[in-house]
């Protein structure tokens, strides 16, 4: 099961000390995707999020809307700094009510350590259910753990049971590097044998000079060699903001190009990011292609003493795009439990609409079936509950 889903897990739920920052974030942001099938190309409204934050800066509720009409909205609750709860919710329209569907809670020991997150899923019932969780261990007083083991719960019978795991996690002595790690292992649960076997290593090297970070993945051919398996290479701007991603796939003893994505940001005269415009690149040297783009607005400024969270960007991979029949969609490099997959026709219509969990979408590829709807484009999108959105253009043949 080659799952990422530990990778750079806290990113999405740890922080780090700094002195004092000044933040500016947005009160507004506005998703567009690019029509393909009017001359020129024309970019059209998609959702629109509002965000509320609290006076350090951190983001207490998200709402996203389609059309003037609510979809879903995200709740955070913080206590000194750290985040205590994640409620997701979606837009009842026949109750006009807001409804619960999911929560995370965190726990932290004495020395403000997170211990576990627990994601617990509401059955319709109003009283949310265990459904999966992350423990964390830590080497003595050391700030950052040294394994991060994932377990489903199995009922009262059998309780919580293991899973995954990352362990042995080398951490970078840079501050400057977007993940924090150098190396980890992911290990798979095999209850067969009640061992851990070796899956996935995964290396990160960051260039501060370059600000290049590049993420190795080796997969293991026995308990004790690994060979090559994917690359992902990501660059910043000044500000560490991604301006591109190139991935890769070893195939026939050489990395083979898998998909590009570049990033063109448009900053203010206050040097605050206004807007993102996300393009790809399909096949190695061909031109970029408009994908997505996010309009940032209504900003609010604050003067942080303490913490700051920490947000990783996630890796999507579509295969094959252009489709005839399946497209195979597949998550790395991001921590989540669950994601609200759509596909959107270019006049704003849902043909296409999941919630999957995070072993289905990174343990193994999510297959969409296209054969049914005509020929044409249509947005991906993916909305994430750890507060990411992911889009990306689809080819129907």
């Amino acid at each position: 099961m080659r799952t990422l889903f530990l990778a750079v897990v806290l990113g999405a739920i740890c922080f780090s000390a700094v002195a004092q920052t000044t933040l500016t974030l947005p009160r507004k942001t506005q998703t567009y995707f690019i029509r393909t099938d009017v001359s020129p190309p024309t970019w059209m409204l998609g959702e629109v999020h509002t965000h509320t934050y609290n006076a350090q800066g951190q983001e207490t509720e998200r709402v996203s809307t389609f059309n003037g009409r609510n979809r879903a909205r995200t709740v955070k609750t913080y206590s000194n700094f750290q985040l205590q709860e994640t409620t997701h919710q979606f837009w009842s329209m026949v109750m006009e009510a807001w409804i619960d569907e999911a929560k995370a809670q965190y726990q932290y020991d004495q020395q403000g350590r997170v211990t576990s997150l627990t994601m617990l899923q509401d059955t319709g019932t109003g009283n949310p259910v265990n459904d999966a969780r992350e423990l964390f261990y830590y080497t003595g007083d050391a700030e950052k753990p040294e394994t991060i083991l994932r377990q489903d719960w199995r009922g009262a019978a059998d309780g919580w049971v293991d899973i995954e795991r990352s362990t042995n996690y080398v951490w970078s002595t840079d501050p400057g590097n977007p993940v924090g790690f150098s190396q980890f292992d992911f290990q798979e649960y095999n209850a067969t044998t009640n061992a851990w076997v070796n899956d996935l290593r995964v290396s990160a090297t960051y260039d501060p000079a370059a600000r290049t970070l590049t993420i190795a993945v080796d997969t293991a051919t026995s308990s004790t060699t690994w060979v090559n398996w994917s690359r992902n290479v990501t660059t910043y701007d000044e500000q560490m903001h991604e301006t591109s991603q190139l991935s890769y796939q070893w195939t026939n003893g050489a990395w083979a190009f898998i998909n590009g994505l570049q990033y063109q940001l448009t900053y203010n005269a206050n040097r605050v990011l206004v807007e993102k415009i996300t393009r790809q690149q399909k096949t190695e040297g061909a031109p970029l292609v408009d994908l997505f783009r996010e309009v940032y607005s209504e900003f609010q400024t604050f003067v942080v003493t303490g913490a700051g969270e920490q947000r990783p960007e996630a890796s999507l991979v579509l295969y094959p795009n252009p489709t005839a029949d399946n497209l195979e969609i597949s998550l790395r490099q991001v921590a989540f439990k669950e994601a609200q997959v759509q596909v959107v026709t270019l006049q704003g219509q849902y043909v296409y609409e999941a919630t999957v969990s995070s072993r289905s979408i990174t343990g193994q590829p999510h297959v969409i079936s296209l054969q049914h709807l005509p020929a044409g484009t249509y947005i991906l999108h993916l909305k994430l509950d750890s507060n990411q959105e992911i889009s990306r253009r689809v080819v129907k043949q």
